[in-house]
């Protein structure tokens, strides 16, 4: 059986990033002391940081030059002259890796080692609220705290901070493809329910910017109901109270199986809705059968239209992609996502193989012993392109299924597609599958940088961060640094959360009466 490299690729990256360690979501309600690292070590942890971005990183140096890196490496070992509590720590890795802009290279929650988590985030310094960032401003979409306050209020303050001051520092420590996808890093700090419940940004790095005195917040707020301005302080919760109380007045979490749909409404139109693409994580939907099916029924049916709705879905599995784009091609399509596989070194090191774990006994061998000279050749600006071997193969061309839609398909984007969720929108985009509506994709046109992972454990810290190994080059000319511009742009407004109003879906029913 041929491997897909992109389905090989981007599962595993995902995996990385979703998997979590046996024992890290049991936090303590008393978090121990956090440790305090010494200059050498901080010293040390910081040269193997650096020889490892320099010589392994494939995008090390695609929106920054070697004199701006540089520049970054040295303001970051001035702050390690004197001892540091590891939260600190923890944070100036974070803004480093940031500045890379690389949406795969973050100090990975799900990677971190379980001591260190229960340390720094195993305490009650959660905030007590769920939230969108809409036009700069905190939406509240569920409360678990004793105050009342509507769904849709506006928090303005947390701790007298204002929003956009913390906005604007959480911003530092956010990962997304090149500069120009702010979007996709605002969408990264909110506090979204099914995140939340598992990894999200901000619990992480909001206490560690700005320390909480006590275990409680002071919130200033504009009510959606009342439209008065409250001042009020809630206790601070650790994620399993918060988790607990949430599941109390809004009923059990979300599965990843809920994020799947399928419905034929009226009017002749079907909704599809893929909100994860995180398909070794489905119980009971088994992906392409699933589409299978959905799609069969459309058929049968004489659906005229289709809407995909892929809001929230970052990446995960790109066989979906290649799925679908067989359902809605109706004549032969280039290959999937093709693109050049390009690295930044080839030779061996073995001196940070002690430093990176992977999966991949090929990518030990190679830190060991180098890449075999008939798997590589150079390419430009100091790469080497991996060839295509046995263990590296691309998507074929798309050929359209039996089934294949026949009418006209509409999918919502939103700034969270990343990833895999990026190049299926990205190719629908080329290759005129539907109408996209919504807000501009994260991802970059430019090329991601992803594939297989080290996973760099520093030596004194034993902080993780997630390195990815290749660069996927677009094939054809230049591109612009961006992500995926719908086709019919709709801004969404803060008051949308507190009247339940679904903008892009009734963007997209307007343009179905239209057509």
């Amino acid at each position: 059986m041929k491997k897909i490299i992109f389905s090989t690729i981007l599962l595993v990256s995902v995996l990385s990033i979703y998997a979590p360690s046996r024992s890290f979501l049991q936090k303590s309600e008393n978090a121990p002391p956090e440790r305090i690292l010494s200059p050498p070590g901080l010293k040390e942890d910081f040269d193997v940081l650096k020889k490892t971005l320099t010589i392994m990183h494939p995008g090390i140096y695609r929106y920054q030059t070697p004199e701006s890196m540089e520049k970054i490496f040295g303001e970051f070992e001035d702050k390690l002259k004197n001892p540091l509590p590891e939260g600190e720590f923890f944070k100036l890795l974070a803004q480093l890796t940031g500045q890379i802009r690389c949406g795969h290279t973050f100090l990975n929650p799900y990677n971190q080692a379980d001591v260190l988590g229960k340390r720094l985030f195993g305490g009650k310094t959660y905030l007590p609220f769920y939230f969108q960032i809409i036009d700069g401003k905190i939406i509240v979409t569920e409360n678990a705290s004793p105050q009342t306050l509507a769904k849709g209020s506006e928090i303005r303050k947390i701790n007298g901070i204002p929003a956009k001051k913390i906005i604007e520092t959480l911003l530092s420590v956010t990962a997304a493809d090149g500069r120009n996808t702010v979007a996709h890093r605002v969408q990264a700090i909110e506090l979204a329910r099914f995140e939340a419940e598992r990894y999200a940004l901000f619990d992480w790095y909001f206490p560690l910017f700005f320390p909480l005195e006590k275990e409680s917040f002071t919130v200033e707020a504009s009510d959606f109901a009342t439209k008065k301005t409250l001042r009020f302080s809630v206790p601070a919760m650790n994620k399993i109270e918060r988790a607990a109380e949430i599941e109390k007045r809004y009923g059990k979490a979300p599965t990843y199986d809920d994020g799947w749909k399928f419905e034929i409404q009226t009017d002749a139109t079907a909704y599809l809705k893929i909100e994860n693409s995180i398909t070794w994580r489905l119980k009971e939907i088994k992906f392409r059968e699933f589409l299978a099916e959905a799609f069969a029924k459309m058929r049968a049916g004489n659906i005229k239209n289709l809407v995909i709705d892929l809001r929230g879905n970052d990446g995960g599995d790109t066989q979906i992609g290649f799925e679908l784009a067989r359902y809605l091609a109706r004549k032969n399509l280039p290959p999937y996502i093709a693109t050049r596989r390009l690295v930044r070194n080839v030779a061996a090191q073995a001196d940070l193989a002690k430093y990176l774990d992977t999966y991949s006994d090929e990518l030990k061998s190679a830190l060991q012993k180098g890449v075999p000279e008939n798997l590589y050749k150079k390419a430009e600006n100091g790469f080497f392109e991996i060839l295509p071997n046995a263990n590296v193969t691309t998507f074929p061309a798309v050929e359209p299924y039996e089934n294949n839609f026949q009418g006209k398909t509409y999918i919502i984007s939103d700034a969270s597609n990343a990833s895999a969720t990026f190049q299926f929108l990205n190719y629908a985009r080329e290759n005129e599958l539907a109408t996209i509506v919504g807000q501009e994709t994260g991802g970059n046109r430019q090329g991601i940088n992803g594939g297989n992972y080290f996973f760099l454990n520093l030596p004194n810290s034993k902080i993780e961060i997630d390195v990815p190994v290749y660069y996927f080059a677009p094939l054809g000319g230049a591109r612009k640094d961006e992500g995926v511009a719908p086709d019919v742009r709709v801004k969404r407004a803060p008051e949308d959360v507190g009247s339940d109003f679904d903008r892009e879906m009734f963007v997209v029913k307007q343009l179905i009466k239209k057509s």
